[in-house]
C-alpha cells in the first residue's frame, strides 16, 4: 500500500511539474489507473497552450469528452464543438 501511495505521489508530482512524459511513464508502468488523470492534466496544459486539437485528443483519452466540447464552446468554435 505504501508503494502505491509513493507511486501516486510521484505521478502527481511529475504531472503538476508539467513533466508529462515522466508522469505517463510512471503511470503506465506502475499505476495504470492514474492514466486518465494524467491525460486530463495534459489536456488542460495543452488547452492553456492553445493547442486545441491535441487537447481534444487528450480529453478523450481521459474519458472526458464533455471537457473538449466545453473548451471549444468557450472559444466559440461551434463547428469543432459539434
Amino acid at each position: 500500500m505504501i508503494k502505491n501511495g509513493l507511486i501516486e505521489a510521484a505521478v502527481d508530482f511529475e504531472a503538476n511539474q508539467e513533466r508529462f512524459e515522466q508522469a505517463f511513464r510512471l503511470a503506465e508502468n506502475h499505476a495504470k489507473y492514474k492514466m486518465p488523470e494524467v491525460h486530463l492534466k495534459y489536456a488542460l496544459h495543452l488547452e492553456d497552450e492553445n493547442r486545441y486539437k491535441e487537447a481534444e485528443e487528450e480529453f478523450i483519452k481521459a474519458n472526458k469528452p464533455q471537457e473538449a466540447i466545453n473548451m471549444y464552446e468557450h472559444k466559440q468554435d461551434w463547428h469543432s464543438a459539434l
